[in-house]
């Protein structure tokens, strides 16, 4: 017999690759210069192998950054949204009032 268990992770793997590639891509194409080429002194790449050295220096930027940071669970993200950003971003409104009205 065959086991089809392996399936779902196989296609959430998929999708969440192809999502770093789809991201990876567009973050190329807007801030980046898509396939424009790299011009290296009077050597310059052709347009796909430009975009394709674009797009791998972002996703080898997305791979480096999740493996360094720690990964947070929803609980902790909570925890640190209520109990930390929240109060913090609260606190800087009479600040950022205090600032405009000596400033004006």
């Amino acid at each position: 017999m065959t086991e089809h268990s392996a399936f779902p992770f196989a296609y959430f793997f998929l999708g969440e690759y192809g999502n770093m590639i789809l991201i990876s891509t567009l973050g190329s194409f807007l801030f980046l210069g898509g396939y424009l080429p790299i011009q290296l002194g009077i050597f310059a790449f052709s347009e796909f192998i430009s975009l394709g050295l674009k797009v791998a220096l972002l996703i080898f930027g997305m791979v480096w950054v999740r493996a360094t940071l720690p990964r947070y669970t929803y609980k902790d993200l909570m925890r640190l949204m209520w109990k930390s950003f929240l109060p913090l971003s609260i606190s800087f409104v009479p600040f950022v009032l205090a600032l405009l009205l000596i400033l004006t």
